[in-house]
């Protein structure tokens, strides 16, 4: 196995925090499940022999679709758009009125690419809304591309609700859960998309996620609060990481993610 960088940026992205979450993960299992793929980073990292990611975006999942199928094409269709003001204003009016689903996959990728840090974001109508980014990274190689969606033909891929996707995991099988952050405050700014999970909505996941477990499923949470009173009798732990979304970098402070997870590390092997 060859880890991989995902190909997508996004918000709560745990690129920074692989080496501590791979760590935690069972080595054995029978099918991975991600209910909150988002850019996937563990997903790419494992390479599970078989896999099902979910997210509530269908822009998302649909990206993710036309990239398993035809990554060169659509790697093509990205790259001959040019990067700018204009070019970033009028790609982002047609990713609202495209039905395509190529070409809509194809404004999704550059918008993610040069949006402002990966955000996505839409107004109350659910246009995309987010600006022009400023220090943008450079557009993913060909191979990178291919060699993702060599690890996507690996997995089954859905717009679905979480619930959904977690009832569906049994016994040996391996769910990693990572839900959009508990907010600070009560303001939703839209980070993560239309439908995202609410922190309301906690007490339907945690409720589950431990029908998952009593089914034998192997679970690993991660969060940006303490949930251990939701799930006795797991192990939780604390990890360290950056919080990235602000555009003000000295706002960028290191923050602690907890980790809960119903297995024994000891007995993974």
């Amino acid at each position: 196995m060859q880890a991989i960088k995902p190909i997508l940026r996004w918000a709560g992205s745990k690129q920074r925090l692989l080496p501590s979450l791979s760590a935690r993960c069972p080595r054995v299992f029978n099918k991975y499940y991600e209910p909150f793929a988002g850019s996937a980073v563990l997903f790419f990292h494992l390479d599970p022999r078989r896999a099902m990611l979910a997210d509530v975006n269908p822009d998302l999942i649909n990206f993710y679709r036309v990239l398993k199928r035809d990554p060169d094409s659509l790697h093509e269709l990205v790259s001959n758009i040019s990067v700018g003001e204009r070019a970033y204003l009028r790609i982002r009016k047609r990713f609202a009125e495209e039905s395509d689903p190529k070409l809509r996959a194809g404004y999704f990728w550059y918008l993610n690419r040069n949006c402002f840090n990966g955000l996505y974001r839409t107004n109350r109508d659910g246009y995309f809304n987010v600006p022009l980014g400023k220090k943008l990274p450079p557009m993913p190689s060909i191979d990178h591309a291919r060699a993702c969606a060599k690890r996507l033909r690996k997995a089954s891929l859905r717009a679905s609700d979480y619930e959904k996707v977690i009832g569906e995991a049994t016994d040996g099988d391996f769910i990693y859960v990572d839900p959009p952050y508990r907010r600070a405050s009560s303001r939703d700014r839209g980070e993560y998309g239309p439908g995202a999970m609410e922190d309301a909505d906690l007490h339907r996941l945690m409720s589950a996620l431990q029908k998952a477990s009593d089914r034998g499923a192997l679970i690993l949470f991660s969060y940006n609060a303490d949930v251990s009173a939701h799930l006795p009798g797991w192990r939780h732990e604390i990890v360290n990481g950056r919080y990235l979304i602000s555009a003000d970098p000295q706002r960028r402070r290191p923050i602690s993610e907890y980790t809960s997870y119903n297995y024994s590390l000891e007995a993974r092997l």
